[in-house]
């Protein structure tokens, strides 16, 4: 393991072509699973997955949403798509294990607006938390 890829700057890049291009970049991934496990690093966009055979046994669960949705369809259709898509897959995936949608939040994290629902476990009992003043 001891192999290192070879460093192309600019202008190399520039001089090569698409197939030269990507097949470095499959070298380079497959370096990367070698080193780190598959599916450490995966191209942006790429359906694949792996499968874990698993669910939070914890009793909440937060779900990411676009918080400026209308704005992502007129920008960037396929990732508005995409977005969609994976969204309903997790949603699906908690309801069918027994979670509920138990409220909506909305706030400022890391400098950026977020939003995210909120999902607890039906047969857990769940205290509400006002995290309005934090």
């Amino acid at each position: 393991m001891a192999a290192s890829l070879k460093i192309i700057d600019g202008d190399q890049a520039k001089n090569m072509n698409n197939a030269d291009r990507e097949k470095a970049l499959e070298a380079a991934l497959a370096q990367i699973d070698r080193a780190f496990g598959k599916g450490s690093a995966m191209k942006l966009g790429s359906r694949e997955a792996i499968a874990i055979d698993a669910i939070s046994t914890g009793s909440l669960g937060l779900v990411e949403i676009p918080v400026t949705y209308e704005m992502l369809i007129h920008d960037n259709l396929p990732l508005a798509v995409r977005w969609q898509s994976h969204i309903r897959e997790v949603m699906q995936r908690l309801l069918a294990n027994g979670y509920i949608v138990t409220d909506f939040v909305r706030s400022t994290f890391e400098n950026r607006e977020r939003a995210f629902y909120l999902f607890s476990q039906a047969d857990k009992a769940f205290e509400r938390v006002d995290f309005s003043n934090n």
